[in-house]
């Protein structure tokens, strides 16, 4: 295949590159979509629960918000990434459960 003009570093920076291996499949839709389901929920938890769990809440909210722009940005998602997604999902519905 063709070599892209510009650095790969650059295009992922700008948004324009694309894996050419996973390309919006299920999968990253589906995470992307648990990703807004985990932040709605911490966004809708009642205020005593938001703030019993404040430290938990922000961290979550704060990396996730991140890890989501990336996969958005680049379309795919690490095992890496889906496992701390499942991990932090299972924690905010555990807060959510004993409220």
């Amino acid at each position: 295949p063709k070599r892209p003009d510009r650095a790969f570093g650059d295009r992922l920076k700008e948004g324009t590159w694309e894996d050419p291996t996973n390309r919006d499949d299920d999968d990253t839709k589906a995470t992307l979509e648990q990703c807004e389901r985990i932040l709605e929920s911490i966004e809708d938890a009642p205020a005593y629960v938001q703030d019993k769990a404040f430290d938990f809440f922000d961290n979550v909210s704060t990396t996730l918000k991140s890890v989501y722009e990336t996969i958005k940005m680049t379309r795919h998602v690490t095992p890496k990434q889906q496992t701390a997604i499942d991990n932090w999902e299972a924690g905010v519905n555990r807060w959510l459960k004993n409220e």
